[in-house]
């Protein structure tokens, strides 16, 4: 997810079509579990691509968040892309306003960046409220490469999603929410920590592969 108009590149996995429970092992062997850790020295690891331009191939890569620091209404987090053209890069984000953020604009910014506006992995809570009561709200999403005002997300219903947590294989509930510029998305159906598990957008998409603490 870098940005410096690089871009960023976070992405997509076997979610591409949006399989429900596509990561880690088969469902039969998965245990059914309602949160997840999210903590300092969580580690969160992802497969996905991006591109920079909806008509060019996405690049693959893997990049991983380490949560530093977390309070009512933020997050610090490390990050690290293995990207196949630049390689390694790493960096430190702030999100200071998880519960009034306006966009969702995951691209990596060099260095140690904090930001008031983004919420990147997560949605503020009152829009997660909307999604689950009202079936739909509206959010911004990548305002850098798209140029997007203001996107209506519709929740079309829940899945279970697959992921490892700490190695063992489990299943989250999940809001499955389509947009009016046509992203599929995964939402982890958790009011305190409503992460983003999946999403397929026009410049990236990704999937959550394993949390670890």
């Amino acid at each position: 997810m870098m940005k410096s108009q690089m871009f960023f590149s976070i992405a997509l996995i076997s979610f591409l079509s949006m399989h429900p429970a596509s990561a880690g092992e088969p469902v039969g062997e998965s245990v059914i579990q309602t949160t997840m850790p999210m903590g300092p020295g969580t580690r969160l690891e992802f497969r996905a691509s991006a591109t920079d331009h909806p008509m060019r191939p996405m690049i693959e890569e893997n990049f991983a968040l380490e949560i530093l620091e977390t309070w009512t209404a933020g997050i610090t987090f490390k990050y690290e892309v293995n990207q196949q053209v630049i390689g390694t890069d790493t960096g430190i984000q702030t999100l200071s306003s998880l519960d009034t953020c306006t966009t969702l604009d995951p691209w990596w910014d060099p260095g140690e960046t904090s930001f008031d506006d983004r919420c990147e992995f997560w949605i503020p809570a009152s829009t997660y409220r909307e999604l689950l009561v009202n079936h739909k709200s509206y959010l911004s999403i990548d305002t850098l490469a798209r140029k997007d005002a203001v996107v209506r997300w519709e929740q079309t219903g829940k899945t279970h999603f697959s992921v490892k947590i700490n190695g063992r294989p489990v299943l989250v509930e999940a809001l499955v929410i389509h947009t009016s510029r046509n992203d599929d998305i995964m939402i982890m159906n958790d009011p305190d920590n409503p992460l983003i598990l999946a999403i397929q957008s026009t410049f990236f998409a990704w999937e959550l592969v394993s949390v670890s603490n």
